[in-house]
């Protein structure tokens, strides 16, 4: 019963549009006065820690427990297919990580489309990355994201290791888009058993992402870069997400690539599982505590 209601609701909070839907939303959108993100009320109660907002770079920053003790800070990027803010379930787990760890964590409202590409997003993330090296030369950082943002943080390590720029001594990334062209032939296999996704509308928001350029390019689908070189890493997936495939590929290829990474499957769970308030994620969040600390 827990699971078909929990199905039931995922399918209200996030319908399946059809391309052409996401189109005509995109034009709509890109019409639309862009305004600065607020809060929303629930999310804020969730929000204990010290709150603190910024403007990096243009860029809007929320800054949750900025006096926190502890030797690391955590720069998280949120998901939503590039095209949504935060939602309530993002701020609930960057606020248990702030208290439980005693951590600040960065969470940046990097640009979205339809007015962004992926290159304002790394020109905007890696100014903020920057700046937190200048300001933290001493606390160790931890690059965290799900979904989307999952991508961003692994499409930016490769980019900041390209670049010269000290990496983050670890990632966290969750049920990751790693591969926005959605080419992995085993996706259909997983599609009917997801209730959030469907692969043709994701590639309409790829599309706009790439900005012209080709989907399997390596900083908007770095599951095609060199994984070589990158930070101890934590995976976690649901077996009910069409993002599962890429995700265990993607584990093979760092282990490849020689790099230290270790992957949570959660079994019969669905995208971005860590993040909603069942068992299984109380389970993971504590994993990925264990993970920073250690």
């Amino acid at each position: 019963m827990e699971a078909a209601i929990s199905e039931h609701v995922l399918r209200r909070v996030f319908p399946h549009p059809t391309p052409e839907m996401v189109e005509r939303a995109m034009k709509v959108r890109k019409e639309l006065e862009v305004p600065v993100y607020r809060i929303p009320p629930r999310s804020r109660i969730l929000i204990h820690q010290s709150l603190a907002e910024e403007s990096v770079d243009g860029m809007q920053v929320f800054r949750v427990n900025r006096g926190g003790r502890a030797d690391f800070v955590i720069l998280y990027l949120h998901g939503g297919a590039y095209v949504r803010e935060f939602y309530m379930m993002h701020w609930h787990l960057i606020n248990r990580l702030a208290e439980d760890l005693d951590a600040c964590v960065i969470a940046p409202d990097y640009p979205l489309l339809p007015r962004a590409t992926y290159r304002d997003a790394y020109e905007k993330v890696t100014a903020l990355y920057r700046q937190l090296q200048e300001e933290e030369p001493d606390r160790r950082i931890i690059l965290a994201g799900d979904s989307a943002g999952g991508g961003l943080s692994l499409g930016l390590a490769e980019y900041w290791r390209e670049e010269g720029i000290p990496l983050p001594e670890k990632m966290i990334l969750i049920s990751p888009w790693v591969d926005i062209s959605m080419e992995n032939e085993q996706i259909p296999s997983y599609e009917s058993a997801d209730p959030m996704h469907r692969a043709a509308p994701l590639r309409v928001y790829a599309s706009y992402w790439a900005g012209g350029e080709e989907l399997q390019n390596e900083r908007i689908s770095p599951i095609y870069g060199s994984l070589q070189g990158l930070p101890r890493t934590l995976l976690f997936a649901g077996t009910r997400e069409i993002l599962y495939p890429d995700v265990e590929k993607l584990c093979r290829r760092m282990k490849e690539a020689g790099v230290e990474v270790e992957m949570i499957t959660g079994e019969g769970m669905n995208h971005d599982y860590p993040l909603y308030p069942i068992p299984e994620a109380a389970d993971a969040v504590r994993r990925m505590e264990q993970f920073i600390t250690d």
